[in-house]
């Protein structure tokens, strides 16, 4: 075994007779000898990797990290979702009440009630509304036109327009429809009254005016 060789320190490294070598910052009465078996302090750890510096961490799993903690949003609790799924859920409603009670899909339901509430509309006016494609429009009104319960004319201020009201059957139909869908909206906002009522109908249309806004 070689005489041993005190180290002196040296930034991160230690500095002996054999040159600068990477070793933990240990008292500097830890000796080191010149045999290559005996050149590790007692306690050195045999692979750098090992010692007490700090490990650095990657870039790509601090982020991921970051992400992870700025998405603690439940999913359930996102708007679009829990909009998403009411709007379905009433949709169902409306589409098995409107088949049971006059034998209607829900697009023609759907077209009924915006004429009775709105009165006659051509196939722009209905779009606009309605906010659906005028293609599915355009078919719902003729299977309406053939059941009798929406008939067509020349628009008044545009001829070259066609406008679309109810019949007297149709108006029937749709007032029918229209006194069961109030049934079923209560129904759906039980529990809600006064003043939440108010605030959740006000809030509703605000968001759908930031919606409409960064539609543009």
């Amino acid at each position: 075994m070689g005489a041993p060789i005190s180290l002196t320190p040296h930034g991160n490294l230690w500095r002996s007779r054999v040159g600068l070598r990477y070793i933990p910052r240990y008292p500097v009465h830890h000796v080191i000898s010149d045999n290559d078996n005996d050149r590790r302090c007692p306690d050195q750890p045999q692979n750098p990797s090992e010692s007490h510096m700090p490990a650095r961490d990657n870039p790509a799993r601090t982020v991921a990290r970051v992400n992870e903690t700025e998405s603690t949003q439940p999913f359930d609790d996102m708007l679009g979702h829990r909009l998403t799924r009411l709007a379905s859920a009433i949709e169902q409603l409306a589409e098995r009440e409107a088949a049971r009670a006059a034998d209607l899909s829900l697009p023609e339901y759907r077209v009924l009630i915006v004429l009775l509430g709105k009165g006659a509309l051509g196939v722009a006016g209905l779009q606009s509304v309605m906010q659906i494609d005028k293609a599915w429009i355009s078919r719902t009104l003729t299977r309406l036109s053939g059941k009798g319960l929406v008939d067509s004319a020349a628009d008044k201020t545009d001829a070259r327009r066609t406008s679309y009201r109810l019949t007297a059957q149709g108006r029937r139909t749709a007032t029918s429809l229209m006194k069961r869908t109030v049934k079923r909206e209560e129904q759906i906002l039980e529990g809600v009254e006064g003043k939440d009522r108010t605030r959740l109908l006000s809030t509703l249309k605000r968001i759908e005016q930031n919606v409409d806004a960064m539609r543009g």
